[in-house]
């Protein structure tokens, strides 16, 4: 290895970012995001029962209605009545893009991404893309003693994901 990038000793931690360091941009913009908007609705519908599902939007109601105080009318509340799902899920589906039309980076939102992504790539729907020079970067720091950090607005879960099909130490 070039002396130029070799880490000093007194280091132990390695702190990088996701879009456009470890993963193409494109990747969170062009299929990511893409994906929950598309599959929005029927993960909603679909998943709507299940306990997760649940906390998810518990969350997101209690989200755009602290929103709602600070920011006023111009953010869609979610409709709490969970006896109506059909109006639920279409107040949820209208505050979930208008917080990722404004690049939100409130914890239920992502919270709810993770879910969502984590289906996708369990289901092989979605398969995660790193630089070619991130696996053995991160497999050399690894071996080496470093603890790895990853600086990002998305979920912890999300990261795992994307970086689980590429390290087996991760």
């Amino acid at each position: 290895m070039n002396s130029k990038y070799r880490i000093k000793k007194s280091v132990d931690t390695i702190l990088t970012d996701i879009e456009g360091t470890t993963t193409s941009i494109s990747f969170v913009k062009d299929v990511l995001f893409p994906y929950i908007r598309l599959n929005l609705e029927s993960y909603l519908n679909e998943n709507f029962d299940r306990k997760q599902c649940q906390e998810d939007l518990k969350f997101l109601i209690d989200q755009s209605k602290s929103d709602f105080k600070s920011l006023g009318n111009q953010v869609p509340l979610i409709s709490s009545d969970f006896g109506n799902k059909k109006e639920l899920i279409e107040s949820a589906m209208v505050n979930i893009k208008w917080q990722m039309d404004n690049d939100r980076k409130a914890r239920p939102l992502k919270q709810l991404q993770g879910h969502m992504w984590q289906f996708a790539y369990k289901n092989e729907i979605v398969k995660g893309h790193v630089y070619e020079d991130v696996v053995p970067a991160f497999e050399r720091w690894i071996s080496n003693g470093f603890k790895i950090y990853i600086y990002s607005s998305g979920s912890i879960e999300a990261q795992k994901l994307l970086f689980r099909v590429f390290l087996r130490s991760f």
